[in-house]
């Protein structure tokens, strides 16, 4: 949530979804507790909901896709930061 941009809209999306999700639980479970017209608002919602959990997925996966994270990291390794995620070893090195 301190980050902020995608990933702050993507904890959002994945919370509303949650919970709109234990809302239909409990109407499912206990139907007298809501009416009609509620539960047909409350599952469009889950549904728009849903399809905007998704496409925050979509875009999350291509801001922060394997090529640009290389990308990124490549440049702060130069820097001397992030040393665990440098390349690792060749596999020739360790064999004996």
């Amino acid at each position: 949530m301190t980050i902020g941009g995608m990933l702050q809209q993507l904890t959002i999306a994945c919370a509303v979804t949650y919970v709109l999700t234990i809302c239909t639980g409990v109407i499912t479970l206990f139907p007298e507790t809501t009416t009609d017209i509620q539960t047909a608002v409350l599952l469009i919602t889950y549904g728009v909901s849903f399809f905007y959990l998704s496409w925050c997925i979509w875009k999350v996966g291509h801001l922060y896709s394997p090529e640009s994270v290389i990308t990124n990291l490549e440049g702060t390794a130069s820097k001397g930061r992030l040393d665990i995620f440098r390349e690792p070893l060749s596999r020739s090195r360790w064999q004996y």
